[in-house]
Formats: C-alpha cells, structure tokens, sequence
C-alpha cells in the first residue's frame, strides 16, 4: 500500500511541479514582475530563474528514481523545502500587497489568498509524507500504480487549475 501512496505522491509533486517551471520559464518577465516586493531588488532575477529551476531538479529527482528509488528522498527534500518556502512568500505577499496575483503557473492568476497558501499547505503535507516514507515502495503492481498515477494526476491538475476551477463555480 504504501508503494501506491510514494508513486501518487511523486505524481502530484512532479506534475504540479513540471507545469509550474514550464509556465513560470515561459512568462519569465511576468513571472519576475510578480516577485517585485517580495525578493530584494537586486536578486530578482536571479531568484526569477532558481525558482523554475529548483521545480525542474525536483522533477528530475523523481524521474531519477525510476533507476534508483532513494532518488525520491532528494525530490521530497527539496519539494518540501520549496513548498515551505512559497507557503512563507505567499503569505508574506497577502499580508504586505492585498492585491499581488498568483503567477505560480505562469499565467496571471487570481488575487493571492487563503486558498493559495492552503494549497501549498497542502502540497507541503505531500512532500513531508513522502519525505516520511523514505522511498518506501514495496512491491508495486503495475496496474495498481496505473491506479495511483491516474488518481494523481487527476488531483495534480486540480492543484494547477485550482483558481480557474473556483472561478468557474463563481468563487472569489
């Protein structure tokens, strides 16, 4: 069981993950725009493009632990890490610009709230629970772990669609 719960796991990181850089990579200039007032001045740029690149290691870690499953340590690792540190900066930017957008998947998104740092909250606990399982897979059916990567993606794209979703049905 647990080996379906670290396949869905990297699942939901990866993809979220991979959609993010990809979109933050292809709005680069929108993406560090949306920086402005968090990171200092003088390291927006450079923050503007370790960001989308930490998200693709991350990505890489897990694809690597197709070949070596300890791999999906350092994907846990630096996921949480990341995860906690966007939690800190989306918080920090509701408190201090009630009118700063998210641009966490590249496009410009809704106005930052409570549901973005849930939804990174979220995503942390994750992390933290495949952190937990030490690359813990077991033995893993294939068809079970078809199971599992449907499941995720399906959870994935309403992490990454999340805004639009509310939007859609009339939320703030």
């Amino acid at each position: 069981m647990m080996g379906y719960l670290m396949v869905g796991a990297m699942v939901v990181i990866s993809t979220t993950f991979a959609a993010a850089s990809l979109g933050k990579l292809r709005d680069l200039p929108g993406f560090r725009a949306s920086l402005r007032g968090l990171v200092p001045g003088r390291t927006l740029a450079l923050t503007a493009v370790l960001v989308p690149t930490a998200e693709l290691i991350t990505v890489a870690a897990f694809i690597a632990t197709l070949v070596d499953r300890r791999a999906s340590v350092i994907g846990f690792g630096l996921a949480a890490v990341l995860l906690a540190a966007f939690t800190v900066g989306v918080a920090v930017a509701i408190r201090k610009d009630g009118a700063a957008r998210c641009h966490c998947f590249g496009r410009q998104g809704a106005v930052l709230s409570t549901r973005h740092v849930i939804r990174n909250v979220f995503l942390l606990g994750v992390a933290l629970a495949g952190l937990a399982g030490r690359g813990a897979f077991g033995d893993v059916d294939p068809a079970g772990a078809a199971i599992a990567v449907i499941c995720a993606l399906w959870v994935a794209a309403n992490v990454i669609f999340m805004d639009e979703i509310i939007a859609l049905f009339g939320g703030p």
